[in-house]
């Protein structure tokens, strides 16, 4: 027996375990969360240069396109295009400025970093750097709490567009563990 004969005779015995599709589904679900983190650390090292702009307060509206590019690949990946009416509300729930504020508890950072980015030569580096971390953590938060939401959602083969409590509970506590951890100081 050669082994390409062997291989389809396991595969074909492992067709007939009652888990087996279980189990397929999860080692993918598995895959896609470890493609959704690299394409989050992709955009974090987008958000770290965005930060490093010289100009004050300039980073904003570039940040938020790279996180909106960051959302759209990271559903893409879940293959949960059709769940982006879901995604969209959890955020509305959570809120852009709830997140926001979360992240600006550290706000005399963000605003040193700005206020230092109109000191020529030194205080453009400093507040570039500052400003950066603070884009790169943001990022890195907000992508891996989408993922956790889409890899939640599969996890369950839930399609329903409604949002739980727990969902935004859920959201919330990601976001803020993530960014303590990425930034290093608590949530």
């Amino acid at each position: 027996m050669n082994l390409s004969e062997k291989i389809r005779r396991e595969y074909e015995r492992l067709k007939q375990e009652p888990d087996y599709d279980k189990a397929a589904r999860f080692i993918m679900l598995r895959q896609k969360r470890k493609r959704a983190e690299q394409i989050i650390h992709l955009h974090v090292a987008g958000g770290f240069c965005l930060g490093l702009s010289p100009l004050p307060f300039s980073d904003g509206p570039v940040l938020l396109a790279n996180q909106a590019a960051l959302f759209a690949r990271v559903l893409h990946v879940y293959n949960i295009d059709g769940l982006k009416e879901a995604a969209l509300s959890l955020i509305g729930q959570v809120g852009v400025g709830g997140l926001v504020s979360k992240t600006l508890a550290r706000s005399a950072q963000y605003l040193t970093a700005q206020a230092l980015k109109f000191v020529p030569g030194i205080g453009t580096v400093a507040g570039g750097v500052i400003n950066g971390a603070i884009a790169a953590s943001v990022t890195y938060a907000f992508g891996m709490a989408v993922s956790e939401f889409c890899y939640q959602r599969c996890k369950r083969h839930s399609k329903s567009s409604s949002i739980t409590p727990d969902d935004v509970e859920s959201f919330n506590r990601t976001f803020s563990e993530a960014f303590g951890q990425h930034y290093g100081g608590g949530g």
